[in-house]
C-alpha cells in the first residue's frame, strides 16, 4: 500500500485523534500532583488545538479521497460515492470536537483549581 495513500485514509487520523488524545489527558493527569512543581496546562492546551486540527486533517483527506474517487467512477455511482465519503470524512472532525471538549473541561477544572491554590497560598490561608 501507497504511504500517501495511508495518510489519507479516515480511519488512519481517527486513531491518530485518539493517541494525540490519550496523550493529552496523560498529561492533564499528570499535572495534577505535580501541581505545586510545574505548569503543563500551556501543553495540555497545545493538545487540545493538536486533536482539533488531526479531525480537520482527516476531514480533508477524506474529503480528497472521495473526490479521488469519483473522478473514476460512474455516472449512476458518483452521488452515492460522494456522500459515503462526506459521512467517513465527517467522522474525524466529529472524533476530534468530542475529545477536544472533553479535553477542554477536564484542563479548564485543573486550571481553576490551581488559580485557587495560588490565591489561597499568596493570601496566606
Amino acid at each position: 500500500m501507497n504511504p500517501l495513500s495511508l495518510l489519507m485514509d479516515s480511519g488512519v487520523w481517527g486513531l491518530i485523534i485518539c493517541v494525540v488524545g490519550l496523550l493529552n489527558l496523560l498529561i492533564i493527569l499528570v499535572q495534577i500532583p505535580l501541581i505545586r512543581r510545574v505548569n503543563l496546562l500551556p501543553l495540555a492546551w497545545a493538545g487540545v488545538i493538536a486533536v482539533v486540527f488531526c479531525g480537520m486533517l482527516g476531514t480533508v483527506a477524506g474529503l480528497m479521497m472521495g473526490f479521488d474517487a469519483m473522478a473514476s467512477a460512474s455516472p449512476d455511482t458518483k452521488q452515492m460515492l460522494m456522500a459515503a465519503a462526506a459521512s467517513i470524512a465527517m467522522s474525524a472532525t466529529a472524533l476530534g470536537l468530542m475529545i477536544a471538549t472533553v479535553e477542554v473541561i477536564l484542563v479548564g477544572m485543573v486550571s481553576c483549581f490551581m488559580g485557587n491554590l495560588r490565591h489561597r497560598e499568596s493570601s496566606g490561608a
